[in-house]
């Protein structure tokens, strides 16, 4: 009579393990992606507080403020993810009416999502444009300028392209 298998074998155990390692390879990046989106839509939110004193400002001086500082804008904010806030009246690198138009970009430090994303530090900004009746429209736009944009996919929904 055989004696009665008490534990695993050596077999089951390492057909154990690679499993538990492939799933954990496929799930890990997508893991990463996640929490890549959940952080960029988090900043998004964050910065609804700066945009509101853009619009205070516009509403009382009935223009863009030249600088951030101007607005109350904290440009060193102790965010999470944003390590600065730029104000630019008008749209950098083109002709606008600076005076009803203002761009706000926030500056991020995204290597904790690893090496390949160290390369991007303004992955959207928001181009404000006054209207006439005194407020002022937000639109979220990618950066494709720096390093040729983070994927839209990880962006909030509001910053992906018609085109998509």
């Amino acid at each position: 009579m055989r004696p009665k298998q008490q534990g695993f074998t050596l077999i089951e155990i390492l057909i154990t393990v690679a499993i538990v390692g492939i799933l954990a390879a496929i799930a890990m990046p997508i893991y990463q992606n996640y929490r890549l989106t959940a952080k960029l839509s988090e900043a998004f939110s964050l910065l609804d507080e700066e945009r509101i004193k853009i619009e205070l400002y516009y509403a009382t001086h009935e223009k863009m403020p030249n600088k951030g500082s101007d607005a109350g804008i904290i440009e060193f904010p102790n965010f999470d993810l944003v390590t600065q806030l730029k104000w630019t009246s008008g749209i950098p690198g083109q002709v606008v009416d600076e005076k009803h138009i203002g761009t706000l970009a926030p500056i991020m430090d995204l290597t904790e999502f690893g090496d390949q994303y160290s390369e991007y530090n303004s992955t959207f900004y928001f181009v404000g444009k006054a209207n006439g009746t005194g407020s002022i429209t937000w639109k979220c736009v990618p950066n494709r300028v720096d390093h040729g944009a983070l994927e839209e996919k990880y962006l909030p929904a509001s910053c992906h392209s018609a085109s998509s």
